[in-house]
């Protein structure tokens, strides 16, 4: 019972709003792109800047569920049957401690677009 209130319950929270927060901001970056687009034309460099946001919080809301997936499965599982496959904990520390890994990856593929400029 303290398992599932304590990891199924949060975790499938915490993973339902992040998708809802991720997907409202997500509608609101590509609805003021379109407004933008109508307005100023599409040679604006705002609609630039909004396509890059959502793409850099794309990698990082993607980084952060390949992160809680195998956190996630298990508390899936764990609502199914009470028997846990051994594999299924080596996925958990696995995609667990990936995460920062994943993190670093989507930091210095962020830098590598954005060159850092050189003071005079």
């Amino acid at each position: 019972m303290s398992n599932f209130l304590f990891n199924t319950i949060p975790i499938i929270v915490i993973t339902g709003v992040n998708c809802i927060v991720y997907l409202l901001t997500w509608k609101r970056i590509r609805d003021h792109t379109r407004e933008v687009k109508q307005a100023l034309g599409i040679e604006n460099s705002r609609m630039r800047t909004s396509t890059r946001a959502v793409r850099n919080m794309s990698m990082f809301v993607a980084a952060f569920f390949a992160q809680w997936s195998g956190v996630a499965v298990h508390a899936v599982w764990g609502l199914v049957t009470l028997h846990i496959h051994k594999v299924l904990y080596f996925l958990i520390v696995f995609f667990a401690n990936i995460g920062g890994l994943l993190n670093l990856i989507v930091f210095l593929i962020i830098r590598k677009s954005h060159p850092a400029k050189k003071s005079p």
